[in-house]
């Protein structure tokens, strides 16, 4: 492909019958889906460092930690336990359950306001 330079717009050879006709520019139209956040820094801006969120550190996150033994708070939130018997099973499957104070067993009458 060969791309041959343009001359100046007041060599141009242009037709009396169109002269006179303004052309504007097409409107631009944004395109579909997220925009991309990719600006670049200036001269004197400087990236943010990453902070790990495992241990705290600068320049890696949780997935290239070196420090794997950080993550063990991951196994404590899973062992959760009862908040009434304090076992290893959720307070709906209780066996000792105790009485529900936030249930309406008592029937109230509805008064229309």
């Amino acid at each position: 492909m060969i791309v041959n330079p343009v001359p100046k717009p007041e060599t141009w050879n242009i037709p009396d019958k169109i002269r006179h006709r303004i052309i504007l520019p097409w409107e631009k139209k944004r395109l579909t889906g997220r925009p991309k956040k990719s600006m670049i820094p200036s001269a004197g801006e400087f990236r943010k460092q990453k902070l790990c969120s495992n241990c705290g550190g600068k320049g890696h996150n949780k997935r290239s930690c070196p420090n794997p033994s950080c993550s063990t708070s991951k196994l404590l939130k899973k062992t959760r336990a009862c908040s009434v018997c304090k076992q290893g099973h959720n307070r709906l499957k209780c066996p000792n359950k105790a009485p529900d104070t936030n249930s309406n067993d008592t029937d109230d009458e509805l008064i229309d306001c």
